[in-house]
């Protein structure tokens, strides 16, 4: 069973200081969703979510708002 979602963010799963600058020189974001954007590792919405399955402890990475209505995800 999957727990919660969460938003990768500065207020969510705060994961831009592991990548930024040592393998992004910037968080990539969302541009079709209104709600997402970059400024700094401090302040930033990907307007992407990740979520790690309580059972298999698989973890899913998703674009909620993709183009024509799809979810775009991977799990690993």
């Amino acid at each position: 069973m999957p727990t919660s979602t969460i938003r990768m963010s500065a207020s969510g799963y705060d994961i831009a200081s592991c990548l930024v600058p040592y393998y992004l020189q910037n968080m990539p974001f969302d541009p079709l969703d209104d709600n997402a954007f970059y400024n700094s590792i401090s302040a930033y919405d990907t307007g992407y979510e990740i979520v790690q399955n309580s059972s298999t402890s698989e973890i899913t990475i998703s674009a909620p708002s993709a183009e024509l209505g799809e979810i775009i995800f991977v799990t690993r």
